[in-house]
C-alpha cells in the first residue's frame, strides 16, 4: 500500500511539499510517453562503478553534460517538459531550474523551492505510480531481461498478434464501453489502462465460462477461469515467456 493509493484511486492531484502532481490525461499520451522514458533509465545496468554509485538525478545530470550534438537525447529537457506536463503547468510559467547545491550535490529548483535527490526519487515515483508507469526491473540482469523480451516478441510473432497503436486501443474501449472519443480523452491514462484489463478480463471470463459451461470444454488450469472482478496482479509478469530448463534440454538432445 501507498500512501497515494487513495489519490491514485480517484485520479485527484497528489500534493508533495510545495508542488503537485497531476494524473496525466489520455489526450497528451504521445508527449507524456516520449518524455517518461527519462525516468527509466537503467542506469543500474552499467557496469560502471562511478555511474552505479549516483543518484538517479545525478545520472540525468552527467547524461546533459555529455550531449554533443542535436541527434543525442538530452534528458534534462524530456525531464523539464515532463514536469511541466505532470504539474500541469500549460502556460509555462512554473520557473524550473537544475544546478547544484554548496555541496555540490544535484538539486531541482520549482518556483524557488528546492527538491534534492531524495525529493526527486519521490516525484519520480508518484509520477510513475500515478499513471502507470512500469519501470525496469534491475534485480534481473539486463541481459536476462532482453532475452526475456525477445521471446515476448517471438510468441506475439507466432500467434500473429501485433500489438494495436495507441489510436487503435481507444477505438477498442470506446467499442467495449460505448464511450465517445471525447470522455476517452479526458480519462487519466491510469484509469484507461485499467478500464483496457477489465474489458479484456471480463470478455475471457465470458467465453471461458460460456465454454465450461456447456460441457464441450474443461480447463485443467482452473486459474484460466479467474473471475474478471478479481485482482489482475500476476505474481511473476515473465511467466508468458519462461519456459522450463528440462523442457529446452529435452528438445536439444532429441535433435543430437
Amino acid at each position: 500500500m501507498s500512501k497515494y493509493d487513495g489519490f491514485y484511486t480517484f485520479d485527484e492531484p497528489v500534493p508533495y511539499k510545495s508542488i503537485t502532481l497531476y494524473p496525466v490525461k489520455v489526450k497528451d499520451f504521445d508527449i507524456f510517453y516520449k518524455c517518461v522514458q527519462v525516468l527509466a533509465l537503467e542506469k543500474n545496468s552499467i557496469p560502471d562503478i562511478k555511474i552505479i554509485s549516483m543518484s538517479y538525478l545525478e545520472y540525468i545530470y552527467y547524461l546533459h553534460d555529455k550531449v554533443k550534438g542535436e541527434k543525442e537525447i538530452d534528458y534534462l529537457i524530456l525531464l523539464d517538459i515532463l514536469l511541466k506536463l505532470c504539474m500541469n503547468d500549460k502556460e509555462s510559467k512554473m520557473i524550473l531550474k537544475y544546478g547544484r547545491n554548496k555541496k555540490d550535490k544535484p538539486v531541482l529548483e520549482i518556483d524557488g523551492k528546492l527538491f534534492d535527490e531524495l525529493d526527486f526519487e519521490e516525484i519520480k515515483t508518484i509520477i510513475c505510480d500515478q499513471n502507470l508507469v512500469t519501470l525496469p526491473d534491475e534485480t534481473v540482469q539486463k541481459v536476462v531481461r532482453d532475452k526475456m523480451e525477445e521471446a515476448r516478441k517471438y510468441k506475439e510473432g507466432l500467434s500473429g498478434n501485433k500489438p494495436a497503436s495507441f489510436e487503435d486501443t481507444m477505438l477498442c474501449l470506446i467499442i467495449s464501453t460505448n464511450m465517445s472519443l471525447e470522455q476517452v480523452k479526458e480519462l487519466s491514462l491510469r484509469k484507461f489502462i485499467k478500464l483496457l484489463q477489465r474489458v479484456d478480463a471480463k470478455l475471457h471470463y465470458q467465453i471461458y465460462m460460456t465454454g465450461q459451461m456447456s460441457g464441450m470444454v474443461e480447463f485443467k488450469d482452473k486459474s484460466i477461469l479467474r473471475h474478471w472482478m478479481s485482482d489482475l496482479e500476476k505474481e511473476n509478469k515473465n511467466n508468458d515467456v519462461m519456459v522450463d530448463f528440462n523442457q529446452i534440454k529435452g528438445k536439444l538432445e532429441s535433435k543430437a
